[in-house]
């Protein structure tokens, strides 16, 4: 799956902007892989994800830029965009920034690269097909394990929190 390409012509954003969002995404499960599983479990996941290097290299590129009101990084941070409290609140609907996939930090990240409610709502699907197609299966099952509301943010369980929060973000 050539997921630059799929983001591009699905959510309809610059390839550029596709990349920095990627490299952090995926950079954020990195790093929850990471802390849940330690450091092999993430050094297997940047091996079999070669690109994710480049793909962050946009995210500098882009912050050095002064694009999106505060860049790329600092929506991973979780400061600011879109009512931190409701944002804060919907991250901890799966296990919050310090225990797994941060939600909140996600949406205020795809809010920064400029992406509607209905992006919002495709982005981690299209992200968790990425990583079925291109994960050893028994890694991708370790961190699907490991990283609490990434399978069900992306949809796998309910419609996921993307789909709940879709009328917030005007679909």
């Amino acid at each position: 799956m050539d997921l630059i390409g799929t983001l591009t012509s699905q959510l309809g954003i610059a390839p550029d902007k596709a990349q920095g969002l990627a490299g952090a995404v995926l950079g954020q499960i990195e790093q929850s892989v990471g802390q849940s599983l330690g450091g092999a479990d993430a050094s297997a996941f940047r091996a079999q994800l070669p690109e994710l290097g480049d793909w962050k290299t946009k995210i500098s590129a882009r912050e050095g830029s002064g694009e999106g009101a505060g860049g790329l990084l600092g929506a991973l941070g979780g400061g600011g965009g879109l009512g931190g409290g409701l944002l804060g609140a919907a991250g901890s609907l799966l296990g919050g920034s310090g225990s797994g996939f941060d939600v909140g930090s996600l949406l205020a990240l795809a809010g920064k690269a400029g992406l509607s409610g209905g992006a919002v709502q495709q982005l981690l699907p299209l992200v968790l097909s990425f990583l079925k197609s291109r994960l050893d299966p028994a890694l991708l099952s370790k961190i699907l394990g490991a990283v609490p509301g990434l399978e069900q943010a992306a949809g796998g369980a309910g419609g996921g929190i993307a789909g709940a929060l879709g009328g917030l973000f005007g679909r």
